[in-house]
């Protein structure tokens, strides 16, 4: 199967031998987010401004001329997810009334939940909990829209491959953060085996790496990180991994365990990983 993206594995310096050791580097989180809807929604009838947060964290807010998108942090959408649990929404009518005082709409495939309300007296302690939350991040959103705000809602920070393969020793799917050498000695020693390999150079002091395994796949099977990471409002940076495989019946006999390691600028903040699964289909569109 052909390459999926266009790129090197990277400028590469000196062989070293990689000495005895084990662990890994700071262990990327939290998890991929699972929220239990795919749009919550908080809706005012005075600003007519509506702010939106789907399954994945994504974070929309639009005002009549203003908007502006990025990603909540995880302890943010962690949060959110045990106030909606609280707050057990009722069945919405389409055809009730918005409350003067806002409304929120939760919709998970076909069910669509939710509540309204005139005044902050009528909201019982667990939708008052949630509405508080969601309130606070339209504040800072439309902040972000006036560009009032300290930081972008999504700031883009590029990637670079500096080391990929197919043959990583580990045989399950990980996504390790690198911030020092000695961590990638250590990762290295780990995921190549005891014998020479080639290492990148890394100014770490400027720059840290994140390295992805897929583990165990069928051949032709590749791991990539995107090129774009987006660094969120709320303080942690999303870098999305794509897992190719190939479609059933385009697998090459045996087994692969790819792997790719990136690098980015330095940054202090919680990194989050999701994964995306991705067919591919047989050399030649077989």
């Amino acid at each position: 199967m052909h390459s999926i993206r266009e790129w090197g594995c990277a400028v590469l310096l000196g062989v070293v031998p990689i000495l005895l050791g084990c662990g890994t580097g700071v262990p990327s989180s939290p998890d991929e987010f699972r929220a239990p809807w795919d749009s919550l929604q908080l809706l005012s009838s005075m600003a007519a401004d509506t702010l939106t947060i789907l399954g994945d964290g994504t974070i929309e807010y639009r005002a009549d001329t203003l908007a502006t998108s990025g990603l909540i942090a995880a302890g943010t959408q962690r949060a959110l997810e045990a106030a909606w649990e609280g707050a057990q929404l009722a069945p919405w009518d389409p055809a009730a009334p918005s409350g003067a005082g806002g409304t929120l709409l939760s919709t998970r495939g076909t069910e669509l939940c939710g509540f309204s309300w005139e005044t902050e007296a009528q909201l019982g302690e667990a939708q008052r909990r949630l509405v508080l939350l969601l309130d606070g991040l339209r504040s800072h959103a439309r902040s972000e829209a006036l560009g009032e705000g300290s930081e972008l809602v999504a700031e883009w920070i590029y990637t670079a491959v500096v080391l990929c393969g197919t043959d990583a020793r580990i045989d399950r799917q990980t996504a390790t953060v690198i911030r020092d050498a000695d961590a990638l000695l250590l990762v290295m020693q780990e995921w190549l085996g005891s014998g020479p390999v080639v290492l990148p150079e890394v100014d770490f002091d400027s720059e840290m790496l994140l390295a992805v395994c897929a583990g165990e796949q069928p051949a032709g099977t590749e791991v990539h990180v995107e090129v774009l990471a987006s660094r969120t409002m709320t303080g942690y940076l999303r870098v999305t991994v794509t897992l190719y495989q190939p479609a059933q019946g385009c697998a090459a006999a045996g087994r692969a365990s790819p792997y790719e390691i990136v690098r980015l600028r330095k940054l202090d903040l919680e990194v989050f990983s999701p994964w995306i699964v991705d067919t591919v289909g047989c050399q030649g569109g077989g």
